[in-house]
């Protein structure tokens, strides 16, 4: 009778893993609560393994919390029943739990929307009296993860949000400072044009004044020529070169009423 009651006494053994990025995770604190008091304490191994034993299963069990955390890391929690009848089938049940750690999320109202999720225990692990053993409750873990994964959605997709964003401000930006050299490029271009412009016309003019006609005239196109080159809009090529073709005008005319002696005269002064 006493060998009988000690069999169906047992205990569970917790032999867990932590994991990041699918490889085990060494110096992780694991904390191992009953009844809302600490009992144990364990440093996960080179391989992310740890382990606690004899935890005591009876009609009455017992509550216990295995808390997994790492410095900028969420803290992760299991939850484990020894709650169980003497008729169970598994006498000293082991527990398998693994987790993957998440690291904490620098935005902090991101991470207390995390926090808000993994406060409450990842897993939980007791006696399924339909299975007439302990089990892992499947159901429970599907909605830890579904909300853990829709809250993941939700960052990525605020994240490409946030990601776009920033490309279309840069992109904006580099339009603007494009623009802005160009407008510079194009300033600085009518800057010399005007420069040109008016030594050529201060040249023509100094040349019609001394009444070298052919040398004036030749020099009035070529003022035509450098407005017509320019690129400015053509209201202002047009006004810029009324002077020139005015005088190009009154030099036609001057010279086709000259004789061909008064030609030769002119051509003798403008060679000296």
């Amino acid at each position: 009778m006493y060998s009988k009651s000690f069999a169906q006494a047992g205990f569970m053994t917790v032999r867990g893993k932590v994991v990041l990025n699918e490889k085990g995770l060494a110096g992780v604190k694991v904390i191992l609560m009953k009844n809302g008091v600490k009992v144990d304490e364990a440093l996960t191994s080179s391989s992310g393994k740890y382990t606690f034993t004899e935890l005591n299963i009876s009609p009455e069990g017992d509550t216990y919390i295995i808390k997994v955390s790492k410095p900028a890391h969420i803290t992760i929690k299991h939850w484990v029943s020894t709650k169980a009848p003497d008729d169970r089938k598994t006498v000293y049940p082991d527990y398998f739990p693994e987790v993957e750690l998440f690291k904490k999320v620098k935005e902090v109202e991101r991470e207390k929307a995390l926090s808000v999720i993994l406060d409450k225990p990842i897993s939980k692990f007791a006696y399924d009296s339909n299975k007439g053993d302990f089990m892992d409750d499947g159901a429970y873990f599907s909605t830890i993860k579904a909300e853990v994964n829709q809250l993941f959605e939700i960052l990525e997709a605020e994240e490409r949000e946030r990601n776009r964003l920033l490309e279309e401000y840069r992109t904006k930006r580099m339009t603007t400072n494009i623009k802005a050299d160009e407008a510079n490029k194009a300033e600085k271009a009518k800057s010399n044009f005007e420069q040109k412009f008016d030594e050529a016309v201060a040249e023509a003019d100094k040349s019609f004044d001394n009444k070298k006609y052919r040398k004036s005239m030749a020099q009035y196109k070529e003022v035509l020529a450098l407005v017509s080159k320019s690129g400015l809009p053509k209201a202002e090529r047009d006004k810029l070169k009324k002077h020139s073709k005015k005088r190009i005008y009154e030099l036609e005319s001057l010279m086709a009423g000259l004789s061909e002696e008064e030609l030769y005269e002119l051509e003798k002064v403008e060679d000296e």
